[in-house]
């Protein structure tokens, strides 16, 4: 019996979120203020973060993809990709072991984020 109670408490709920946010939005389209609804709002970005906002609180939620480990070691770039390892001699000298893996990991970073960016690219044209 309690669980058709939960039930209608939900629906009810939802569907006063989604009128106040209906009604937000025309009385500002009224005012002519073009502020995001604070009662209610989902964005979701290019780079695969989504920004939900509810009664004025934000709350951000972020997609990453591990594609593989890179770490240094004795001046050795090692790979790691599932149950595959790589390993090669860079052509530059690794004289901090720390640098050189942030700036791998950077480098990483940004060609996920070319992947994520490319592969919604081809998601919006489909």
């Amino acid at each position: 019996m309690y669980d058709d109670v939960k039930l209608i408490v939900v629906i009810f709920l939802i569907s006063l979120i989604l009128f106040l946010r209906f009604a937000e939005k025309g009385v500002m389209e009224i005012m002519g203020v073009h502020f995001d609804p604070r009662i209610f709002d989902f964005k979701v970005e290019d780079s695969g973060i989504y920004k939900i906002e509810v009664l004025g609180e934000n709350f951000v939620l972020t997609k990453n993809i591990k594609i593989f480990d890179i770490t240094v070691e004795n001046k050795n770039i090692v790979i790691k990709r599932g149950n595959k390892e790589y390993s090669f001699s860079p052509l530059i000298k690794v004289y901090e072991i720390e640098n050189a893996t942030e700036i791998f990991s950077r480098l990483i970073k940004k060609i996920s984020e070319c992947i994520i960016k490319l592969t919604a690219a081809i998601n919006h044209f489909k």
